[in-house]
C-alpha cells in the first residue's frame, strides 16, 4: 500500500502534467518533474535505475532551477555512490546558488530556511556515509528526521 505522500505526489503529478510545459509554464514543468522523482524515491529502494535515469535527465537540463539542482545532486550522490565527492561539491555549489539567488531577490535571511537546512543536513549525511562514519551518519539521520517531522507539524 502506498504512503499518503506517494499518493498525493501521484495526484499532484496527474493534475500538473497537462499544464507542464517548460516554455510556457516552467514552474509547473519542474514541479511535475519533482513529483515524478518523489514517486520514484518512494517506490522500490532496490531498483534505483529508473530514479537515477530521471535524475541524470533532470541534472542535464541547463535551465533546472538551483533548488532542484541542489536536491537532485545530493540525491544522485546518495543513490549512485560512484562520483560522490563530485556530486557533493555540485550540491554545495547549487545550494550556495539558492542562497545567493535569495539574497539578490531581496528575500529575508530565513527565506527557504527549512529547505536550506534539510539540504545541508542531507549533504552532511551523504558525506558521512561516503567517509564510512556510521555513528555520525546515524546521528545526522536522527536529527534530519526530527527537522522533517517538525516541519510537517508546522504545516
Amino acid at each position: 500500500m502506498a504512503s499518503r505522500e506517494v499518493v498525493y505526489a501521484a495526484q499532484n503529478y496527474c493534475d500538473r502534467t497537462t499544464a507542464a510545459d517548460p516554455i510556457t509554464n516552467p514552474d509547473a514543468y519542474y514541479a511535475a518533474q519533482d513529483d515524478e522523482i518523489a514517486i520514484l524515491m518512494n517506490t522500490d529502494p532496490d531498483d534505483s535505475s529508473a530514479l537515477l535515469e530521471k535524475l541524470y535527465k533532470a541534472l542535464a537540463d541547463p535551465f533546472l532551477p538551483q533548488r532542484y539542482r541542489a536536491e537532485y545532486s545530493i540525491r544522485r550522490a546518495d543513490f549512485e555512490g560512484g562520483q560522490t565527492a563530485t556530486l557533493i561539491r555540485a550540491a554545495k555549489v547549487a545550494l550556495e546558488g539558492v542562497r545567493n539567488s535569495n539574497r539578490l531577490k531581496g528575500y529575508p535571511e530565513d527565506h527557504d530556511e527549512t529547505f536550506l537546512t534539510q539540504m545541508a543536513m542531507l549533504i552532511e549525511i551523504v558525506e558521512a556515509c561516503a567517509a564510512g562514519d556510521k555513528s555520525k551518519e546515524d546521528g545526522l539521520e536522527k536529527k534530519f528526521d526530527r527537522i522533517v517531522t517538525h516541519t510537517k507539524k508546522r504545516r
